[in-house]
């Protein structure tokens, strides 16, 4: 990719990255505040003492979610020999970890061994994709963090049912992010300025 079609591609790259971002920290966050509520949501009473797993799993969504990005910018640059080479690395080491702790700390340890194996699988990666010269950038970053503070104190420090607390922080984070100049701003405005026209588009 060169010329104008490389910078189209990163621009695009960065929004994407930006966008997730967000809804790592924001999913992150809720996992860490809501343990409970969201097992029992999800699976049930009985699960409820998996909850701290959860707590313990949260920091996965903000790797995940920007893996998702810098992966996939490899698959389309044609990297797919060192992407098999990393996913298999990362099985080896997720596998090893696994059945060394989980005997002896259970299943939190499988959390843990989660989160560390995507943490490592980012580093190779966003260093394969900065020799592309599509690494993103952190700009967005202070944004995110700033409405991650306010969602965060709003989770633990807003008393109510916890249902009533999520939305509430949840409208509050996102109308942070849609206030300020960003990815998320432009997303959405892009979306509202699209679905008119698709409206009238339809037969």
């Amino acid at each position: 990719v060169a010329g104008n079609d490389r910078r189209a591609a990163k621009v695009l790259i960065q929004k994407a990255f930006d966008v997730l971002l967000a809804g790592g920290v924001f999913t992150g966050l809720v996992m860490l505040a809501f343990p409970e509520e969201i097992i029992t949501l999800a699976a049930g009473e009985e699960f409820r003492e998996a909850a701290p797993a959860l707590q313990l799993l949260a920091p996965w969504t903000l790797f995940g979610f920007t893996l998702a990005v810098l992966w996939r910018v490899l698959l389309a640059s044609g990297r797919d020999a060192a992407l098999l080479a990393t996913a298999v690395a990362a099985l080896v080491l997720n596998v090893a970890l696994n059945l060394a702790l989980i005997p002896v700390y259970g299943f939190k340890a499988a959390a843990v061994v989660s989160v560390l194996t995507e943490a490592l699988i980012l580093a190779p990666i966003a260093l394969l994709v900065s020799r592309d010269g599509l690494l993103p950038g952190l700009r967005y970053l202070p944004t995110v963090a700033g409405a991650g503070a306010v969602l965060a104190a709003i989770l633990w420090l807003l008393p109510g049912p916890a249902p009533l607390v999520g939305v509430v922080g949840s409208a509050v984070y996102a109308a942070i992010l849609f206030a300020v100049p960003g990815a998320v701003q432009e997303a959405a405005t892009s979306l509202l300025v699209r679905r008119p026209r698709l409206l009238r588009s339809r037969p």
